[in-house]
């Protein structure tokens, strides 16, 4: 729901959830780590003033990416502090 808020909050300026669930980012972030993808967006949006999400929002965002492609919720939300995000791989369809 968080991530959702940030969303239309911020992120609908620039995009729409088709953006986050097309075949061409899909692969580009297949097997990287989770870190990798939330400090992308960390560093780089919103596009009109890059670096000024929270980490919070961040997060938010990047959980409701995980949604919209259909990944399960683990059994805690996701972290906020570099260390704990990064022991996560991006895996989108299972094997």
């Amino acid at each position: 729901m968080r991530g959702r808020r940030v969303f239309e909050q911020i992120c609908t300026e620039c995009h729409v959830p088709a953006d986050w669930t097309e075949p061409a980012f899909l692969q580009r972030w297949e097997e990287a780590s989770v870190f990798r993808l939330w400090y992308w967006i960390y560093e780089r949006m919103p596009h009109g003033n890059p670096g000024s999400l929270t980490r919070e929002q961040v997060t938010d965002a990047l959980t409701y990416i995980f949604q919209l492609n259909g990944l399960p919720p683990g059994p805690n939300e996701l972290a906020t502090d570099d260390d704990s995000i990064d022991d996560y791989w991006i895996i989108w369809t299972p094997s």
